[in-house]
């Protein structure tokens, strides 16, 4: 049984059908061009419409997968490129800290190694008051509260 456009009783307009390529179709197979004087030419003229309408049909619907297609491997590709960049910037940040690390490593080793040096060449002179011993903080300066620690000798 073919399909029938449906009107609606409010406006007397044919219900807009799924997609515009269906509309075609199916006007193509209800309208028999040869009249009823020849019914075998009839017969076939519609079967031909059935069958073009057919393929117009399928023809739609492949073209809309293939952009269907087209649309989710962009998509895809997209977000595998972004996932392709965050992991380079992760590895590139991963070895950037890294040799931070070691620098500071290096850095830190060789501060205590000058430190520990000094610290033996003024052995001979440690010779701390009284004072200095029970305050420590009395070699360098005041200390005045109100701009914080200020540096060795500044009052």
């Amino acid at each position: 049984k073919p399909h029938l456009p449906r009107f609606s009783a409010a406006d007397g307009k044919r219900e807009p059908s799924s997609t515009a390529a269906g509309v075609l179709c199916r006007r193509q197979e209800e309208t028999p061009s040869v009249g009823v004087a020849f019914p075998d030419v009839a017969e076939e003229e519609q079967q031909r419409r059935r069958e073009a309408a057919h393929l117009q049909r399928a023809r739609a619907a492949a073209i809309s997968s293939e952009d269907e297609r087209r649309r989710a491997v962009s998509h895809f590709q997209r977000v595998a490129e972004e996932e392709r960049q965050r992991r380079r910037r992760a590895a590139h940040l991963q070895q950037f800290t890294e040799e931070e690390r070691r620098r500071d490593y290096s850095r830190q080793a060789r501060t205590r190694a000058a430190s520990t040096a000094a610290a033996a060449a003024h052995s001979d002179c440690t010779d701390t008051t009284e004072a200095e011993r029970l305050n420590p903080a009395a070699r360098y300066g005041k200390i005045s509260s109100a701009r914080g620690h200020t540096g060795p000798g500044n009052p």
